[in-house]
């Protein structure tokens, strides 16, 4: 598998940087309409899985040039913090564009090829995707993912919700209540 060089690893994470900074404007922008004017919710139905992709592409941008430019520890969790805060992706691109951690280091000579693969640990492609896609959990029927609140674990979670014998695939077993649901009832809070 080839790798992008570094230029163009550096070109991706600078635009998504600018991209997740405006995306979080149109969320932000989309949340006022929703809760604050009350007037519609596509603003954020729209802009949250737009803010989303470009969030999890900065995310895989900045573990990849971790490894490739060898930042410190400390970098990479910035790098990585920033992407949390609105705007701050923008100010993280430019803060280590000035302390010369998103180019060659004065002094020292460009890389080749071979030296920007060599010893590349993190290498992103279908395995890491997959992790990705593994490590989003779906909620259950009460919005709650399953094993987080409950003690319960997936394996668990999912002897719950299997179909007894007289019924049919697609209707499910209501599982008994939780000390979390009994915990919700008592509070007056509805399902």
């Amino acid at each position: 598998m080839k790798l992008p060089s570094t230029a163009a690893m550096i070109r991706v994470f600078r635009w998504l940087a600018i991209a997740e900074a405006f995306s979080w404007a149109a969320l932000l922008t989309g949340m006022v309409l929703k809760w604050v004017t009350r007037t519609t919710e596509l603003g954020v139905e729209v802009a949250g899985p737009i803010h989303g992709a470009f969030f999890i592409g900065y995310a895989i941008a900045v573990l990849s040039l971790w490894a490739m430019l060898r930042w410190p520890f400390k970098v990479a969790v910035l790098a990585g913090v920033s992407a949390v805060f609105p705007f701050a992706t923008v100010w993280f691109e430019r803060w280590a564009g000035r302390r010369g951690h998103l180019g060659v280091q004065v002094g020292e000579a460009a890389r080749t090829p071979a030296q920007e693969t060599a010893g590349v640990w993190f290498r992103p492609g279908p395995r890491v995707l997959c992790a990705l896609a593994t490590s989003l959990r779906p909620s259950d029927a009460y919005g709650r993912y399953p094993g987080k609140f409950d003690g319960h674990s997936w394996r668990t979670a999912a002897k719950r919700w299997r179909p007894t014998g007289h019924t049919s695939q697609t209707t499910r077993e209501r599982p008994a209540l939780t000390a979390w649901d009994r915990r919700r009832t008592r509070a007056g809070a509805t399902s």
